[in-house]
């Protein structure tokens, strides 16, 4: 079972709190690295690098999508005679 946090006079599980916790400081990175970048303060290198690390982070990792295993043995077709 998982650590649940009191918080606000509410359990919370600790899972959901950590994940919130890093989308957000996740958000705020994303903001301050768009800032810096349109405004050109400091290493543009260094923002773009910081922004795509993030932008990589938040995205879902691509998956190939598989057939049930049914549909598959429905289209093998039947080699003896």
């Amino acid at each position: 079972m998982s650590e649940k946090w009191t918080c606000c006079c509410k359990k919370i599980p600790a899972e959901e709190v950590s994940f919130f916790c890093q989308i957000i400081i996740i958000f705020v990175v994303i903001i301050t690295s768009v800032y810096n970048l349109s405004t050109n303060t400091g290493p543009e290198c260094l923002w773009a690098s910081i922004l795509s690390a993030c932008v990589g982070f938040i995205l879902p990792n691509p998956t190939l999508k598989r057939k049930k295993q049914n549909e598959q043995q429905q289209h093998i077709p039947d080699s003896s005679i």
